[in-house]
């Protein structure tokens, strides 16, 4: 998926002796990322086109059927939200490193349309049918995110800090059906975000 993220967070950090940080954040984001796909596949069957009656057979008469299904298809991530701990050190007084992970939640959505083109061939005539089903399907994912980053401190003006930070976001599957169609989507991205955060 690809696509612009913005939000806010919020969060404590506790210093032990040393260098060593240990603490908790939240963020809600709202979110523009989207992808999309396309992709054909291949049928071929029989269908009854007729029934007849004579003195060498009885029954209904069969005639091939072949055609393809395209299935094209966007996924979006709405907003998300996560809930980490995050952990770290300080590289100086000014610097900090720092691992994080925890619960990730979001508005997932998947929309698209699947056309069925197919030809029946019958004796002395081929008909040819085509047929358009829309796929729509929406939930709220539970997930994970995991990353790490970096932040240091901004000297004017006080209390600012500057930071960059690199997640992974997993917020499982969404499967979308319409009559004999069924599609699916996983929803994980890396992001990259930049921020500025007010130490209190």
């Amino acid at each position: 998926m690809d696509g612009l993220t913005g939000g806010g967070q919020a969060g404590y950090n506790f210093q032990f002796s040393g260098p060593w940080l240990l603490g908790f954040e939240a963020d809600l984001q709202a979110s523009g990322e989207s992808g999309t796909r396309a992709f054909v596949d291949q049928f071929a069957s029989s269908v009854p086109t007729g029934f007849e009656i004579s003195p060498d057979q009885t029954g209904f008469v069969f005639s091939p059927l072949a055609g393809t299904v395209l299935t094209d298809y966007e996924a979006k991530i709405d907003w998300f939200g996560t809930l980490r701990a995050r952990a770290g050190f300080l590289v100086t007084n000014q610097l900090a490193i720092f691992g994080t992970g925890g619960l990730a939640y979001g508005h997932v959505k998947l929309s698209g349309v699947s056309t069925t083109n197919a030809t029946i061939s019958e004796t002395d005539i081929t008909t040819f049918t085509s047929d358009t089903t829309a796929i729509s399907a929406s939930k709220t994912n539970v997930g994970y995110s995991v990353g790490g980053g970096i932040e240091g401190a901004i000297r004017l003006p006080a209390k600012w800090r500057w930071k960059a930070e690199y997640l992974y976001l997993d917020l499982g599957s969404l499967f979308a059906t319409a009559g004999p169609i069924s599609t699916h989507a996983r929803f994980n991205d890396h992001i990259l975000r930049f921020g500025l955060n007010y130490g209190f």
